[in-house]
């Protein structure tokens, strides 16, 4: 689990003027593992610090829209509480930062400049299913190039096999010379060869 530090340092870390950053590793957040929000609290020992860095995000929208009337802290406030009450339990520090760092270029959903209603509805609706799409992006071509790299005695075999097929003199190369491949070694794969097993 990890540590972020004084609270101070948290709401520092976590706060919309570093947006940009979180931007910037965005893949690193959705494969490492951090706390929850519902977690921060308890970490802490100190009342409302993840509400506080909630509200803040929200307060982040809120300044980069053209929104003209004042933001209603009140409004903030509940807004908070509901994004706490909805994903606090499944929903890392990280994933909060990306989530709100990309909601107005990914996740917008509404045509008003500052809608809470919206901020809260899109994370379960576009947020979610682009997290799931992006880690098995990140996931599925790791998978398959471990299952198709040949380590270890079959890679050795597999050149062999190879060199032998090429017309190579295997007792030359430097492998042999090494001795990390032997005469029986060579002479088991020709006769691999020779019988048709390959």
């Amino acid at each position: 689990m990890h540590y972020f530090g004084s609270i101070e340092k948290l709401y520092t870390n976590f706060s919309p003027s570093r947006w940009g950053y979180w931007l910037s590793k965005v893949n690193e957040c959705l494969t490492h593992p951090c706390i929850t929000l519902n977690m921060v609290d308890p970490l802490y020992n100190t009342k409302n610090v993840a509400k506080t860095i909630v509200e803040n995000q929200f307060v982040g929208l809120y300044k980069m829209s053209t929104a003209r009337e004042q933001y209603n802290t009140s409004q903030v406030s509940l807004a908070a509480d509901l994004f706490l009450s909805k994903y606090g339990k499944t929903c890392s520090l990280y994933e909060l930062m990306i989530y709100f760092a990309n909601y107005l270029i990914e996740f917008k959903g509404s045509f008003a400049q500052f809608d809470v209603q919206d901020i809260l509805q899109q994370y379960k609706k576009k947020f979610i299913p682009w997290r799931a799409n992006r880690l098995n992006a990140l996931v599925i071509p790791k998978k398959e190039s471990e299952a198709n790299k040949v380590r270890g005695i079959q890679a050795k075999h597999a050149y062999i096999k190879e060199s032998i097929k090429e017309g190579k003199d295997l007792r030359t190369g430097g492998l042999y010379m090494l001795g990390l491949v032997t005469d029986s070694e060579i002479e088991s794969v020709k006769d691999e060869i020779a019988n048709g097993i390959f």
